[in-house]
């Protein structure tokens, strides 16, 4: 039987799933890392990718060694790993919706604070870059990127 208790408790499983894959990947630091910024889209595909604010930088998944004391397991392995968890929890949550006969997000943009626990999970029913011959998922998570890290860069 498919009830509103079961989705929502699935949906928490899925989004929370998304969010300590990306917090185990900096091994649970909650000493440095600061946020953790995950996107991902289901507009034409999967998509998943992560950022970090680390010690007060804004930085993507590859340059967190620059700014943190503690020094990860940066192998494109491990990495792809964690796009790869990522993507199949994003087809899971396509799935769920689609049990539920629910409008499947295109988007998500969440924010995860290890230091204060604070979470925010904003998600758009809008297309993004469907409809537009230049712009991807790539390019979205790309700008999102750019305007959390001028935010957090001294001018």
């Amino acid at each position: 039987m498919n009830t509103i208790q079961d989705f929502d408790d699935k949906f928490s499983t899925l989004f929370t799933g998304m969010v300590e894959i990306a917090f185990e990947f900096v091994n649970r630091n909650d000493d440095e890392v600061e946020a953790i910024y995950i996107f991902s889209s289901l507009e034409m595909g999967c998509f998943y990718n992560v950022f970090y604010r680390i010690n007060g930088t804004v930085v993507n998944i590859n340059k967190i060694n620059a700014v943190s004391t503690e020094q990860y397991d940066l192998a494109p392995t491990r990495m792809m790993d964690l796009l790869h968890a990522g993507n199949g929890m994003l087809a899971e949550m396509e799935t769920l919706f689609k049990d539920h006969n629910r409008e499947v997000p295109k988007s998500m943009k969440m924010i995860y604070e290890p230091q204060t626990g604070h979470f925010n999970n904003k998600m758009g029913y809008e297309d993004l870059y469907k409809n537009d011959p230049v712009k991807t998922a790539a390019s979205v998570f790309d700008g999102w990127f750019d305007d959390v890290k001028s935010q957090y860069t001294p001018v």
